[in-house]
């Protein structure tokens, strides 16, 4: 024991700090769900086997069955939509951007062409 805490538990945290974050594709966050669905084996067992946590597994699960309502109810085909407006919009205001920012250099030009002949007759 070290200041009342087991030698073991202080292992399993030294571990635990040191392991690195597994990053799962889509596919296999996929797989792993329609596992647990299927009803085969427990979530506790099938997270052991993945080394994952049942929290991380039923997070998964419910973005699986939320993304599978959305393109049910057609919520995929809208967003499509949406982005191309957005994005013809975006166009629009970078052309917008790109007129004024060419007027304001030339206005500058010509302010400071006409202060220098101003000065001249001061």
């Amino acid at each position: 024991m070290c200041r009342g805490i087991p030698f073991d538990i202080i292992i399993f945290n030294r571990r635990e700090r040191n392991m690195k974050r597994r990053k799962w594709s889509a596919e296999e966050k996929m797989n792993i769900v329609i596992e647990g669905l299927k009803g085969e084996q427990s979530v506790a067992e099938i997270c052991r086997q993945h080394n994952i946590s049942q929290i991380l597994y039923y997070r998964w699960k419910d973005e699986f069955i939320q993304g599978g309502m959305g393109v049910l109810s057609g919520k995929q085909r809208k967003t499509a939509k949406e982005d191309a407006a957005v994005q013809a919009k975006l166009d629009e205001y970078e052309k917008l951007i790109g007129k004024l920012t060419v007027k304001i250099s030339t206005l500058k030009k010509r302010s400071t062409s006409e202060q220098g002949a101003l000065g001249m007759y001061l």
